[in-house]
């Protein structure tokens, strides 16, 4: 008889909290995190994260100015935006970069 466990909510917060750390070990520590993650094949696709995040706010920004008739005349959120996005893109070469970096190391036992 196969009992099928019931989702716990601490497995969830174990998730969730396990999720932000890596998310966070990206963003300030991104030579380490992602080392651990090509060696452990451990979310993986949170190399991904920057993109995610820069469709994410090309979508609300659409929403607003499409849907909500909000014009951006503040110059200071057009700045914010823009850096916004080049932070994302700049982020999101850096994870690449040092993801085929640690796979060829460790594919080759650099």
């Amino acid at each position: 008889m196969i009992v099928k466990a019931k989702p716990n909510i601490h497995h969830l917060f174990s998730l969730s909290y396990s999720f932000v750390e890596v998310t966070q070990g990206l963003f300030f520590h991104p030579y380490q995190t992602m080392q651990f993650l090509v060696r452990g094949n451990y979310f993986v696709v949170l190399i991904f994260l920057p993109i995610l995040l820069f469709s994410f706010e090309q979508i609300t920004i659409f929403l607003l100015v499409n849907k909500f008739n909000l014009i951006f005349h503040i110059k200071i959120l057009t700045f914010i935006r823009f850096f916004f996005e080049h932070l994302m893109l700049i982020w999101q070469s850096v994870l690449i970069y040092l993801f085929f970096r640690f796979k060829y190391a460790w594919k080759n036992k650099l």
